[in-house]
């Protein structure tokens, strides 16, 4: 089931970009004990944090500035409630 805190192609979700390299729900970011994470949610293409990549189910907490590659797609965790896409 898709929920709140996922992005990827399909258009159900949170974050939705019509991207031919995404998968339909490719990753998720929540709130969890206090901080930011990103969830790897496919085995198909790379998750990347700061240059590290993350394996499939693998989370990584968050930190302001930390550059986020999914795919083709480069993303900028910027503020508590903000995050840039650069298309």
């Amino acid at each position: 089931m898709i929920s709140g805190r996922n992005m990827g192609s399909a258009p159900e979700c949170s974050l939705y970009f019509e991207d031919r390299g995404l998968e339909p729900v490719h990753a998720g970011i929540f709130y969890m004990n206090g901080r930011f994470n990103l969830d790897n949610l496919t085995d198909l293409t790379d998750v990347f944090v700061n240059d590290v990549t993350l394996s499939k189910n693998e989370l990584m907490p968050l930190s302001f500035g930390d550059h986020i590659l999914i795919a083709r797609l480069r993303l900028q965790f910027e503020q508590r409630y903000q995050l840039f896409v650069n298309a």
